[in-house]
């Protein structure tokens, strides 16, 4: 036999095999979830694996629970012990991709027609999941071929009959509005505990006895005092509830590098690190600092300047308030990996006296001089007469934008660099008459938690212009390199 009759007998016979495993592959998962997951790969660490093989314990047992109800939806189960789920679990525990997997067997395997409804926040977190199953299908070609992904909804295999899709799932966002008339087999709420209000989950969980929908609430734990922790405390109270909420230390998936855990629980606020990677509910959002660690940062060495003394690069970030605000402008540079605040100028405005734009025109022109063509940080849409004119008066500018990203870096910023030393400041810095400091402003502030992520908030009655201020000039001033090395902690 020839060389090349050889190769092509072998090619003949992988691909044979090849087509075998797909069809065993296909017949198993037909039959049985957890035989669908035992031969699905998954993406782990980079690496495909097979998802039976890599399992958790925990993660063997949760879906064990989920199966009875996820197969009679597929009609090849009948009477389920659950059809509500509660399932809270702690950053990185594979939690959408494990909705990944549930939803792909259904649009691939189910024997019925099937609704369902995927809801989270925004629309953009509820495609994720989309992305998620996506990419699980790309990793297994048996059953690739099944499912259709399109915007907004996936659709399953064709029935023969009919010529209609035997399931199929809409993607939604918090758009109450339009999800009362939502008729599933299966309806998943994705990070239930950030969502704004409750109008979205009261018009589709009140949908679920019309079908006896399977119902899956998926999330972090929350913060008590909350809509969402009344759902919790109801659901725990319920027969009719299966509830997965692992807690502490040991809630944390093994694949997660215990190092990362601790430099979060460093970078974080006590309360989102427990609430986050202990899957704890927490009753109290927690301050943001403490005096004890806010006062580290004051040098009492150092004393307010009014101009430029040295050769350093200085930043000057302006938070404007014209009736209600304080009007703050800080000046900092960097020294010996440190930033260091050298002037913080607050305007208090009066019922009688605004703070006026033309004020702060003023100081950035004189600031021009006196701090040696700085960099001066502000918000645009708070200052755009002042961006505007910019050009012209030779300022250099840095616009700042307060998109939800940014308040997050911004607050992070600010709170590792309290905490690490990376900030100095002199004594009294930011005192103003009848307005308090920076050191009391910045002790009273708290988290306070956005569906992105999280950031600080003043108390009632209390500011935090000097904080946000000093915020922007630290998310400026660590990011643009001039001479000094930046500690690795900003990246």
């Amino acid at each position: 036999m020839s060389t090349s009759t050889q190769s092509s007998t072998l090619i003949k016979n992988l691909r044979e095999q090849y087509d075998l495993d797909l069809r065993i592959a296909r017949r198993s998962a037909e039959k049985s979830l957890m035989a669908y997951l035992n031969a699905c790969l998954i993406n782990c660490a980079g690496e495909p694996q097979y998802f039976g093989e890599v399992a958790e314990e925990w993660q063997t047992t949760l879906m064990e629970a989920l199966a009875p109800a996820i197969e009679t939806i597929g009609g090849i189960s009948k009477n389920p012990p659950y059809r509500k789920f509660w399932i809270t679990l702690p950053r990185g525990s594979d939690k959408t991709s494990l909705c990944a997997r549930l939803c792909n067997w259904l649009m691939a395997f189910s024997r019925r027609r099937v609704n369902g409804v995927v809801a989270a926040s925004n629309r953009d977190q509820a495609l994720i999941l989309q992305d998620a199953m996506r990419g699980e299908a790309d990793l297994n070609p048996w059953f690739r071929d099944l499912i259709d992904y399109q915007q907004h909804r996936v659709l399953g295999q064709v029935s023969s009959d009919s010529g209609i899709a035997q399931a199929q799932m809409q993607i939604i966002s918090a758009d109450a509005a339009g999800s009362y008339g939502h008729m599933s087999d299966f309806i998943i709420c994705d990070e239930l505990t950030v969502w704004q209000n409750e109008e979205l989950w009261h018009s589709l969980i009140s949908t679920q006895p019309k079908r006896q929908a399977i119902v899956i609430a998926l999330s972090n734990a929350g913060w008590t005092n909350t809509w969402q922790s009344t759902v919790h405390d109801m659901v725990k109270s319920s027969d009719d509830w299966y509830v997965h909420e692992p807690t502490g230390p040991k809630a944390i998936a093994g694949w997660i590098n215990p190092a990362d855990v601790a430099e979060q629980q460093k970078i974080l606020p006590d309360a989102v690190f427990r609430r986050l990677w202990w899957n704890e509910w927490c009753g109290d959002r927690g301050d943001f600092l403490s005096m004890e660690e806010i006062i580290q940062c004051r040098n009492d060495t150092l004393r307010e300047r009014t101009e430029s003394g040295d050769g350093s690069h200085y930043y000057i970030a302006i938070d404007y308030g014209e009736k209600k605000d304080r009007t703050v402008a800080t000046v900092v540079h960097r020294e010996d990996g440190k930033v260091v605040v050298d002037q913080m100028k607050v305007w208090v405005p009066t019922l009688d006296r605004p703070v006026h734009v033309a004020v702060v025109e003023a100081f950035c022109r004189m600031a021009k001089e006196r701090w040696n063509n700085p960099t001066i940080i502000i918000d645009p849409w708070q200052l755009a007469a002042l961006d505007q004119q910019a050009p012209a008066w030779g300022l250099r500018m840095q616009r700042w934008n307060a998109t939800s990203t940014n308040q997050q870096q911004l607050a992070q910023n600010l709170r590792t660099s309290v905490l690490c030393g990376q900030l100095e400041w002199f004594p009294e810095c930011g005192a103003a008459p009848g307005a308090g400091n920076l050191e009391e402003e910045m002790s009273e502030l708290v988290v306070k938690e956005t569906e992105r992520g999280w950031k600080f908030d003043h108390k009632s009655g209390s500011h935090d212009d000097r904080c946000i201020s000093l915020g922007m000039a630290l998310s400026v001033a660590v990011a643009k390199p001039i001479g000094e090395r930046i500690p690795d902690l900003w990246f």
